[in-house]
């Protein structure tokens, strides 16, 4: 597989066969057939090589369209995505130790703090993008992180099979760190605007400014559960399956930290917005995985609720209000 990969890899290959290749090589990898740790270090830099493309504008990329761009560049995100979903599912499934999975994901974690903004472009690109034609006005002048204003009608397929994944591997990200992030330069640049092919160049005096921790978490927070909403809301009579469970996995993995579990009690209107949008899932849609996962978010979001009160009781019995 190796030897028939590594071709496309190349910097004069076009960007179509880079992004089969991305496919092949998460495909290859999450599947758990790769044993050896030196195959994961081979494919991984492979990946690299393309990732790299992702954060800086070669000197090719004029010979291509826009959209071939935008595609190659979410292609190449979404196999990153693919391929951290599988690690981290394989080590929340009990695997032993010694598991390639366990190999796979040391891979993976050391450029995850890249990656993470990068999905996190992606997912507000996309959520700009799904906006109905009436909020056309909202959408940047300048395009987003992976397109320009310009191509932003061809971009759209590109994002739509894109973007589960990335929301998947971005909850699951922000679920293994808590919501607890190091990055002290996160606060100071654009939460979801990275520097990308589309946002360099830009003056230092048209960056927002800092925000606080908790503004950061809140954005990620309501942009993870706005796209699923939006999603779930409107769901087309022929949507994947694969896109749903998605959905409901990364609402699933958000609210197990204790972050975003005090957010959705602390707003009880939300928490009945989302659980009417479980309810209607559970009515239409009679897939086993599809209820259970509704079910399971569902649980979450009452045991999220009934914590916030017993925390309000708490504090009230400790300040005196309650005999």
């Amino acid at each position: 597989v190796l030897a028939a990969v590594r071709p496309a890899f190349n910097m004069d290959t076009p960007p179509d066969v880079t992004a089969r290749a991305c496919q092949v090589c998460s495909t290859w990898l999450a599947s758990g057939v790769v044993k050896e740790p030196s195959d994961l270090h081979r494919v991984q830099q492979l990946l690299l090589s393309s990732l790299s493309r992702v954060q800086v504008t070669k000197e090719t990329s004029s010979v291509y369209s826009e959209s071939t761009t935008t595609m190659e560049t979410l292609t190449v995100l979404k196999a990153w995505a693919e391929i951290y979903i599988a690690a981290m599912e394989g080590r929340t499934s009990g695997v032993s130790e010694g598991n390639p999975t366990d190999s796979l994901l040391s891979l993976v974690q050391a450029d995850i703090s890249t990656l993470s903004k990068l999905w996190l472009s992606a997912l507000q690109d996309h959520a700009l993008l799904t906006l109905p034609a009436e909020c056309s006005h909202q959408l940047p002048t300048q395009g987003g992180a992976f397109y320009v204003a310009e191509t932003s009608d061809a971009a759209r397929p590109h994002y739509l099979s894109s973007w589960a994944p990335i929301l998947h591997a971005t909850s699951l990200w922000l679920s293994s760190s808590g919501f607890i992030h190091s990055d002290q330069e996160e606060a100071g640049s654009r939460l979801s605007r990275p520097v990308t092919p589309n946002t360099m160049g830009q003056e230092q005096s048209t960056r927002i400014p800092v925000k606080s921790p908790d503004d950061i978490n809140s954005e990620k927070f309501h942009l993870i559960l706005g796209i699923c909403v939006e999603f779930l809301c409107c769901l087309p009579v022929d949507a994947p399956m694969e896109r749903i469970t998605a959905c409901l996995r990364a609402l699933k993995a958000l609210f197990r930290v204790t972050w975003p579990r005090a957010q959705i009690g602390a707003d009880p209107e939300l928490a009945v917005e989302l659980v009417s949008v479980l309810h209607r899932l559970l009515l239409m849609r009679e897939c086993s995985e599809v209820q259970l996962l509704a079910l399971e978010v569902g649980k979450q979001i009452l045991g999220a609720a009934q914590e916030h009160v017993q925390e309000r009781r708490r504090s009230a019995e400790g300040m005196g209000y309650v005999q």
